[in-house]
């Protein structure tokens, strides 16, 4: 979608509210994926929350009230261009819309694609292209997300 449609997406969407989400990522590749040439895909579909003021999530202040270490100062790669809804990347022309996951994943669909054809996670996991720290992720989704705009297929009810 490009940002005028993401926008008018977003005006129909009340601050806060569930809605559906497609998009596609690109996982990392291995030196073996990047020599074969092969191309893999990950199509996902879920529910999420659009426009939650990150630090009024109940689940983040938990995690702050829980941190023994003190936070660390991360060096932001972006800037809101509509506040927690849309950010611009500070070195490139891209802009990323943020979200809220909902019950920590229970609502994702993922289907797996190699060169076009739909596979299975383990099928991915064992061709050895994708770098193995892309699947060794805690469990636990992302309370918050930044998807590319020009990865997002459908949102709401609106398509690309």
């Amino acid at each position: 979608m490009v940002k005028h449609e993401i926008i008018k997406a977003v005006g129909g969407i009340r601050k806060g509210t569930f809605t559906r989400i497609v998009y596609t990522s690109e996982p990392t590749l291995s030196a073996a994926g990047k020599k074969s040439g092969v191309t893999i895909v990950k199509h996902t579909e879920k529910v999420v929350r659009v426009g939650v003021h990150y630090p009024n999530i109940a689940a983040v202040q938990k995690k702050d009230n829980e941190r023994t270490e003190p936070k660390r100062e991360v060096t932001p790669w972006c800037h809101w261009e509509i506040p927690d809804i849309l950010a611009k990347h500070n070195t490139k022309e891209a802009y990323y819309l943020a979200f809220a996951s909902v019950n920590q994943g229970h609502n994702t669909k993922t289907t797996w694609f190699m060169d076009g054809q739909e596979v299975t996670k383990e099928e991915i996991m064992e061709s050895g292209y994708v770098i193995p720290s892309y699947f060794k992720k805690d469990g636990e989704m992302p309370i918050t997300q930044h998807v590319n705009i020009d990865n997002i297929i459908e949102l709401g009810n609106r398509k690309n």
